[in-house]
């Protein structure tokens, strides 16, 4: 019941703290574009990501109920 709490807020405070010091780590002036630009193209990927597991849900369900069960998917597909 406690070990989640630090193990879920660790994590959100480094990246918190790398992102309000990312000019810092990169080594550019404050307001610089590099340091928005770089954690922005992280962002849009996860965006990304997130939209293309919604429309293969919604238009592969059969596909998505695969997804994460690694060597076991390929015994699954062949039967299906």
């Amino acid at each position: 019941m406690i070990a989640p709490v630090p193990a879920l807020l660790a994590p959100a405070v480094m990246v918190w703290l790398a992102l309000v010091n990312f000019p810092a780590l990169l080594g550019v002036p404050e307001g610089d574009p590099l340091a928005w630009l770089l954690p922005a193209v992280y962002g849009a990927a996860a965006l990304l990501g997130v939209v293309r597991a919604l429309v293969l849900r919604a238009g592969q369900p059969a596909i998505y109920a695969l997804v994460g069960m690694g060597a076991q998917s390929a015994p699954a597909q062949d039967t299906a």
